[in-house]
């Protein structure tokens, strides 16, 4: 049962870098100190003194790949510091130069639920040689996140069970029933932290940005943020401008639209790249058909037969759930597009052994039934905290039935993606919010113009929206577009970072 939201943003960090862990005895999982228990609904009434915090030295040791570790201490509840605290888990890459060093350079992959651990872990490339010798590549986990005091909601078999579960309900009895799943979904999360689940959502994760860049010592927080790691970033830009230093934005998720008009936007995007991909593969020898009408009404009508008699692969079943996050994931890079559609001539023989692989890859599912990282949980847990949703089961079915007209193919399942979010326990503590971040210094934006995920219409509002923002283009496929093998928008982008100079605005690239 993998919805809109999860596509939009946790495949950056698995398309990237992989699932592959630094060793346990080199970063061990923080843990949760609690010292009392914290309210969930907390007022503030006084200054908060955050001054422990803020001034704590980070004891760096050498880890997994010539990496150096730590860990950052932060409040939980940022209102009541003495409520207790958690550990952050944190990696650097040392800058290979001796002279000119900026200092560092926070990346987050995306997600929410992505580990930028194992960002800078897997990715030594990830940013040009020339940034390399000037910054210190740093990367964290966020709170609630993998190694970072990480919740857990579901063990493996109700991962299987949730991923698999009925995504296009078809009649009330079956919209119910996804609606309870994803009730059950959220019980299981309030049980699994019932004095944490509160404090997971993105208003606190900026706030432990700012925590970071000054245990790092940065006068200012230079940061690159990819998918939601651009929300996350704009959340910073907001409540600390003073501190944005050389900020990266790429692949945009907007902070100001509410839960339709983001679903509507992910619908529009996954449709485009259902639209690229038909064209590429026609061009090779589709399986669907030999025209884009005819391959789609074949794609429509392959998912509706798995919706009624999913395809056993081994012990277990290709459900039109799992197929469909087969698909979708595909669309975040090119180099996916021929596994797509090996796999979809194999599905369509009657094999679903290739869409499972592709599916189970993007929801980091290892081949013995775990999974490598909690980053469903994660996903819900901080997403649900951003954006409330109250829309309720016939609401669903009208955006559903709304969406139809985006997307015939994905339009009714992105529309039921939020359900754990509607039965969550803890009110969410953001509200849509065009962001003008008064203040700062020039932000790069950058958007793809065939983002699946987060389409470039975003990013264009949101750096129509800041104060100080310029706007880069890659006209392209896939989701987000620096380090994707475009020298132009890596040779602007490392520009801004080294010097501060910004390309024209509108600039756009191929």
């Amino acid at each position: 049962m993998l919805r809109a939201g999860a596509l939009a943003v946790m495949a950056m960090a698995l398309v990237a870098c992989g699932s592959t862990a630094p060793e346990s005895a080199s970063t061990p999982t923080p843990s949760i100190t609690v010292s009392a228990t914290p309210s969930l609904s907390p007022t503030a009434t006084t200054a908060v003194d955050l001054s422990g915090y803020l001034t704590q030295k980070l004891i760096w040791t050498p880890c997994r790949r010539g990496l150096q570790c730590s860990t950052l201490s932060v409040p939980i509840n940022y209102l009541d510091p003495s409520g207790g605290s958690i550990s952050l888990a944190l990696v650097k890459r040392v800058a290979s130069g001796t002279r000119g060093r900026i200092g560092s350079l926070v990346v987050n992959p995306g997600g929410p639920g992505g580990s930028g651990v194992d960002y800078v872990i897997n990715n030594p490339d990830l940013i040009g040689p020339d940034l390399r010798k000037v910054y210190d590549t740093v990367g964290f986990d966020p709170r609630g996140v993998n190694r970072s005091a990480p919740i857990r909601c579901l063990t493996p078999a109700q991962s299987d069970a949730f991923y698999a579960a009925d995504g296009t309900p078809d009649s009330d009895a079956e919209a119910t029933a996804v609606f309870l799943v994803g009730r059950k979904f959220a019980q299981s999360c309030q049980s699994a932290a019932p004095g944490y689940i509160g404090y997971l959502g993105t208003r606190e994760a900026a706030q432990d940005l700012e925590i970071l860049r000054s245990a790092l010592g940065d006068k200012k927080l230079n940061y690159l943020g990819k998918s939601y790691g651009t929300f996350l970033g704009l959340q910073y830009a907001n409540k600390f401008p003073s501190k944005v230093g050389r900020f990266v934005l790429d692949g945009v998720v907007d902070p100001s639209l509410n839960i339709s008009e983001f679903t509507e936007g992910q619908a529009r995007g996954f449709q485009r790249a259902l639209d690229a991909f038909l064209v590429d593969c026609i061009s090779r020898g589709c399986p669907l058909g030999g025209t884009k009408q005819r391959a789609t009404a074949r794609l429509i009508l392959l998912l509706k037969q798995l919706d009624a008699r999913p395809v056993q692969v081994g012990d277990r079943s290709l459900t039109e759930a799992l197929a469909t996050t087969g698909i979708l994931a595909s669309f975040y890079s090119q180099s996916s597009w021929p596994s797509l559609r090996a796999a979809l001539r194999q599905v369509l023989r009657g094999d679903g052994s290739g869409l499972l692989a592709l599916a189970d890859l993007y929801t980091d599912r290892n081949p013995d039934g775990t999974y490598a990282s909690n980053s469903l949980d994660a996903f819900y847990a901080i997403s649900c905290m951003d954006r409330g949703d109250s829309r309720g089961v016939d609401a669903t079915q009208a955006d559903a039935q709304k969406l139809l007209a985006t997307s015939k193919v994905f339009g009714p399942f992105f529309a039921w993606g939020d359900t754990p979010c509607q039965s969550w326990p803890v009110k969410a503590t953001l509200e849509p919010q065009r962001i003008t971040a008064e203040g700062t210094g020039p932000i790069l934006v950058i958007g793809t113009t065939g983002d699946p995920a987060t389409p470039v219409e975003w990013a264009q509002d949101v750096a129509g929206a800041l104060a100080d923002a310029t706007l880069l283009t890659y006209r392209g496929d896939g989701h987000t577009a620096y380090g994707r093998g475009s020298s132009c928008i890596d040779t602007a982008t490392e520009l801004y970072l080294r010097t501060g100079a910004t390309p024209a605005d509108g600039t756009v690239c191929r």
